[in-house]
Parts: structure tokens; C-alpha cells; sequence
């Protein structure tokens, strides 16, 4: 969760840790994104299994500007993150 959030934050969102199993990055419009961890989610949902690897779904973000995507990934990998764009 921590290395997930920490992405998030990097990426600009808002994080409010609310427990360590349990996140939400809130905006003014409205629009809600929640993290947790797979122990939370199975706590509450018995019927939940986890999802198999690799994962088959993506979250896309539409920058401002072209040249922020390089930006961005370069900040990301200077903090130790792993990619291939």
C-alpha cells in the first residue's frame, strides 16, 4: 500500500491515509478513488477473490500537456520506480 500511495502522491493526487489497509484521494467535483489492501476487502466481502496476475485492468491519466508525460515518468523512475514508455 505505502509504495502504491507513494506513486499516487508522486503522480499529484491528494491522499488521505485513513487507516494502513484503507486510502481516498477526494476533488472538489465530487470524484472519489479509494486504495485498499486485499486484507480489508476480504474482510468485509467473504465471497471477494483476489485477482490473478498479471492484472488485466489499467488506470490512464490525461495530462495537460505532452511533454508532462516525459516528465513525469523521469521523476518516477528518479524515485526508484520501474517502467518501460
Amino acid at each position: 500500500m505505502d509504495i502504491t500511495l507513494a506513486l499516487y502522491t508522486l503522480l499529484g493526487f491528494d491522499i488521505q491515509r485513513v487507516s494502513p489497509m484503507f486510502a481516498r484521494a477526494c476533488w472538489n467535483n465530487g470524484v472519489v478513488i479509494e486504495f485498499s489492501t486485499a486484507e480489508l476487502t476480504g474482510s468485509y466481502d467473504k465471497g471477494w477473490t483476489a485477482p490473478g496476475l498479471p492484472s488485466t485492468n489499467t488506470l490512464n491519466f490525461q495530462p495537460s500537456a505532452k511533454s508532462a508525460v516525459d516528465d513525469t515518468y523521469l521523476k518516477a523512475i528518479a524515485t526508484g520506480y520501474c517502467g518501460t514508455l
